[in-house]
């Protein structure tokens, strides 16, 4: 397939590039995702399983998936091209104010709970994949490493994602479900509030420490941050997944929040 002519790259991952493209048939800007990989018939059906699941879900804060494909010997899928400023980016000016902090996890939370709904795990919550549009709402981008639960979360997966935003359950081996999810967002929210990530150092360093250490809560490095703000974190990085909320209870809470900051 060749419906689409490459304008200029947007990024670059581990497992390919993200590049801004024209559909020749309608003219539309696109983006496209183009893997470092043949397309093998498990790569193609892997990604024709995301393009169904984006198309079924439909929700407002998940990235919508148009097609997948070959393009020049590569993989693809084509999406929507989201304009705005990758909020790993935008971290760079963190901490945030604690009302736009909780009003872009909630936002993600009730993307994950309709995802959770249709038994899907993201398994790779980060600043890297969420989009904030100009009028500051998030979109949840890259399902290449989603799940179904809990048969794919079983012991014995690969491990993907970002270490540092991974749950202790993913890291342990354990079986997982849409609780690491949150715990991940939970991640993200600590790093919003506070300029830093709960979990840092190397690697193996931010590993060790997810599965050992429980971080100071939000208000230690920003005194402005509520009580009820550091409950709600707090719960989100609880080693067990039991103590942590579901997500949609979880975007419930975090928009009651947001509406009291």
């Amino acid at each position: 397939m060749s419906g689409y002519r490459v304008l200029a790259p947007l990024g670059r991952g581990a497992g390919g590039e993200v590049v801004a493209a024209e559909d020749l048939a309608s003219g539309r800007r696109v983006a496209l995702k183009l893997l470092d990989c043949p397309p093998t018939a498990a790569v193609m059906a892997r990604l024709t399983r995301e393009v169904a699941l984006s198309r079924r879900l439909g929700h407002p804060g998940l990235v919508r998936m148009i097609e997948c494909g070959v393009l020049d010997g590569r993989p693809f899928q084509a999406m929507d091209l989201v304009e705005g400023t990758l909020l790993h980016d935008a971290l760079a000016d963190a901490p945030f104010p604690a009302r736009r902090a909780l009003a872009i996890s909630g936002a993600v939370a009730d993307c994950l709970a309709a995802l959770h709904a249709a038994g899907v795990v993201h398994r790779d919550v980060k600043p890297r994949n969420i989009v904030l549009r100009p009028d500051g709402r998030p979109v949840l981008t890259d399902l290449d490493a989603a799940a179904l639960e809990p048969a794919e979360l079983a012991p014995g997966t690969d491990l993907v994602g970002s270490p540092a935003y991974l749950a202790p359950e993913i890291l342990d081996d354990r079986p997982a479900d849409g609780r690491a999810d949150v715990f991940s967002l939970g991640v993200v929210l600590y790093q919003m509030l506070t300029g830093r990530r709960p979990f840092d150092g190397s690697a193996a360093e931010a590993v060790e420490a997810i599965r050992r250490r429980t971080p100071a809560p939000p208000s230690h490095w920003v005194p402005g941050v509520t009580r009820e703000i550091d409950a709600v974190v707090m719960r989100c990085l609880a080693k067990d997944p039991a103590g942590r909320l579901p997500a949609e209870k979880l975007a419930s809470h975090l928009t009651e929040l947001t509406s009291r900051a």
